[in-house]
């Protein structure tokens, strides 16, 4: 493989530690947002009987959260 003039492939150590950081943002933000998805789940029955919510009204605080992951996936 040919180097780029300059003689900077990406491998040094700041290029390593770079792809690391990247890598780890990237992680953290999936853990995350799955967390947070898959909790949903388990704390829409605990809020409607604590909130005394009925199916439609946890149904729209799911939609409100879909909808939400699904417009800040785009800009992300």
């Amino acid at each position: 493989m040919v180097e780029p003039p300059g003689g900077t492939r990406g491998d040094d150590a700041n290029g390593r530690k770079s792809r690391r950081g990247v890598l780890l943002s990237d992680g953290f933000a999936r853990f995350i947002h799955d967390g947070f998805t898959d909790v949903m789940f388990v704390l829409l029955p605990i809020w409607s009987a604590a909130f005394g919510l009925s199916h439609a009204q946890a149904g729209f605080l799911k939609m409100c959260m879909s909808g939400s992951i699904a417009a800040f996936q785009v800009p992300a």
